[in-house]
């Protein structure tokens, strides 16, 4: 899961993330707050991912999961929600 969060945060922000990896209605969203990708390269690259939390709610067909990710120059922690095909169904993401 680490290696999926580190390709959408260096793909969002360059603009070449695929759309296939979310859904639709979450691709929708993460499209309107593309306008933070000079935020996201001023943090420098990313240094490491530290999977924080992860839970499983097989009824729904969910996973979640709770990332801290370590950049350069500041550190951000990202929430994500899968559903049963995989897709993010769900990301938020804030300074830690």
């Amino acid at each position: 899961m680490t290696t999926i969060l580190r390709k959408i945060l260096t793909d969002l922000p360059k603009g070449t993330a695929e759309p296939r990896t979310f859904t639709p209605e979450a691709w929708r969203l993460l499209q309107d707050g593309l306008q933070h990708d000079a935020a996201y390269r001023a943090l420098g690259p990313i240094q490491g991912i530290e999977l924080l939390e992860h839970h499983a709610y097989p009824d729904a067909g969910l996973r979640t999961y709770r990332f801290r990710v370590v950049y350069e120059r500041d550190n951000l922690l990202v929430a994500l929600a899968l559903n049963g095909a995989g897709a993010v169904s769900s990301m938020s993401v804030r300074a830690e």
